[in-house]
Order: structure tokens, then C-alpha cells, then sequence
């Protein structure tokens, strides 16, 4: 099983790298200009792993990650990678789940860099306890966002269930984003040296 999860984190790691797997938002055939138009990365809720040993976890129906330890430490948390190219504007995420839980789980986008500090750009929970639901999140200023930068850290999506039973499961994220007008030549892949330190 951990080689299975290992194997679909550099599926994601070669996907979200390469440029042709972006997806244009323009709705016409018409070839968009980059930096002028919206694209998406959707990350997979069973694309997460655990922070730390302290996390077990399930898959459900191959398309839901379920917690089965609860915990409120920064410990207890599932995380992904996020790498896009340097110059990159992140505009917007959101945040698919369902909750039927009185404890709602919570979701942040970091940037840790090399001694250990990190920035929090949003942290966001479920809501309700009603089921399916998402959040829309906005990422700083609508227009502008935030400028990717890979030369001094990286980014981390973090899932923290709160929870241990299938009342509360991460679906997914999506992460909207306008790629540079030109693409960087040459390209930093920051990686933090362990998982407990993201």
C-alpha cells in the first residue's frame, strides 16, 4: 500500500509539473495567451499522506481520504506538495468535503521554507455537518493573489480531519492559478527534508 501511495505521489509530482496538463478555463477552441486566462490543478483527496506516523487512515471508494486517528496537534495532519512554476499567480482554491460531523476538519495552503518557517496563506474548515459541501477561497487580492516564488520555500496543501470516523472526508482541492506570460527558463524544486516539519 505505501508503495501504491508513493507511486500516485509522483504521478501527481510528474502531472502538476508538466505544463501540458494544465487545464485552460477558456470555454472557446480559441488558444488562450498564459497569464490571461484561468487554470486549475485538482488535487485528489487520496493524494494526501500523513504528516506524520501518528495518522492512519482509509480510502473510501478510491476517491475519499478518511481519517481513522483523531488528534488536534500540527502533528495530526495529512499533506500534499504543491508545485507550480515560479512566477505563477495562485488566485483561488476550493475546498471539496463532506462532514457530517459536529467537528469540522480544516484545510491551509503553507510555505515552509529552510529553517523550518512557515507562511500561511489561507486555513479554511468545513462547515455544517449537513454532508457534501465546499468552500470557495480567495487568495489575496482577487486580481492579483499570490506570486509563486520556488527559489525560498514550498508549498504544502494540509487536510487536519479533527475527526476518526467516515463522518468527515477530504474529496478534493482545486487550486486556480494564471501561469507567467512566459515561463521561467530555469526553475527551483524546493522539497522539505521531512513531512513533520511542513
Amino acid at each position: 500500500m505505501r508503495k501504491l501511495i508513493i507511486t500516485l505521489c509522483l504521478a501527481v509530482l510528474i502531472v502538476s509539473t508538466a505544463p501540458f496538463s494544465m487545464v485552460n478555463a477558456a470555454a472557446s477552441g480559441a488558444p488562450a495567451q498564459q497569464g490571461q486566462t484561468d487554470q486549475y490543478l485538482w488535487v485528489p483527496g487520496v493524494m494526501f499522506k500523513p504528516r506524520s506516523s501518528l495518522m492512519a487512515y482509509n480510502l473510501e471508494s478510491r476517491t475519499f481520504l478518511v481519517s481513522s486517528t483523531r488528534g488536534s496537534t500540527e502533528d495530526h495532519a495529512f499533506t500534499i506538495p504543491v508545485y507550480l512554476p515560479s512566477g505563477t499567480r495562485l488566485l483561488g482554491a476550493t475546498f471539496y468535503y463532506f462532514d457530517a460531523s459536529a467537528r469540522n476538519s480544516r484545510l491551509t495552503l503553507t510555505k515552509v521554507n529552510g529553517a523550518g518557517g512557515q507562511e500561511i496563506f489561507f486555513d479554511v474548515s468545513s462547515s455544517g455537518s449537513a454532508g457534501d459541501g465546499s468552500r470557495e477561497i480567495t487568495i489575496g487580492a482577487e486580481t492579483i493573489g499570490i506570486l509563486i516564488d520556488n527559489s525560498n520555500g514550498a508549498y504544502t496543501l494540509n487536510w487536519y480531519p479533527y475527526d476518526d470516523t467516515p463522518d468527515t472526508k477530504l474529496r478534493a482541492v482545486r487550486l486556480r492559478y494564471r501561469l507567467p506570460s512566459a515561463l521561467p527558463t530555469a526553475d527551483y524544486l524546493f522539497v522539505p527534508g521531512t513531512a513533520a516539519n511542513v
